[in-house]
């Protein structure tokens, strides 16, 4: 779960397993070759010169991209929406646009798993994703959360090991 600036506020996994949040972090930054633990600063108010879009224009494009890799996958996946009336500058906007893409393809790929597996965990077949949009404290926070397997901290420290991120 990752929380305001990137920060990583808990860790968990289908098998109740974790990892120490800094350890995690570390890896997952060296994996993803991102600085999960900073922050992109956009300063400058977002009425003064920039144009206000709702950010449902780009969670538009979501729900068939989701259905495309659950059909490919063999897996059932509903689309939750809450906040796409929510109003960001266009340049942010734009500069987040990639990576919502990015977490919304992994949480359908490899976060939500098959129905046979959900099964077995006692989970309904079909899984969830959620979009959240909402303004709090003068800021927008956006969510993009998922009701599959969760991180697994043993795979990721495993990959960790195999790059030599981690000894």
């Amino acid at each position: 779960v990752f929380g305001p600036r990137g920060a990583l506020l808990a860790t968990a996994s289908s098998d109740g397993d974790s990892a120490s949040a800094a350890e995690l972090i570390a890896v997952l930054s060296a994996i993803a070759k991102v600085p999960l633990n900073q922050s992109i600063a956009i300063t400058g108010s977002s009425n003064q010169h920039g144009q206000m879009q709702p950010i449902g224009g780009v969670w538009a494009q979501f729900p068939r991209m989701v259905r495309d890799i659950a059909v490919a996958e063999g897996k059932s996946v509903r689309v939750e929406m809450d906040g796409a009336s929510t109003e960001l500058d266009r340049t942010i906007i734009e500069a987040i646009k990639d990576p919502l893409t990015h977490l919304v393809r992994n949480a359908t790929g490899h976060g939500i798993e098959t129905p046979a597996a959900r099964r077995a965990k006692g989970k309904p077949e079909e899984g969830c994703l959620s979009l959240r949009a909402y303004h709090e404290g003068g800021q927008v926070n956006v969510e993009i959360s998922d009701d599959g397997a969760g991180i697994d901290t043993k795979r990721v420290l495993e990959k960790g090991l195999q790059m030599g991120l981690v000894t």
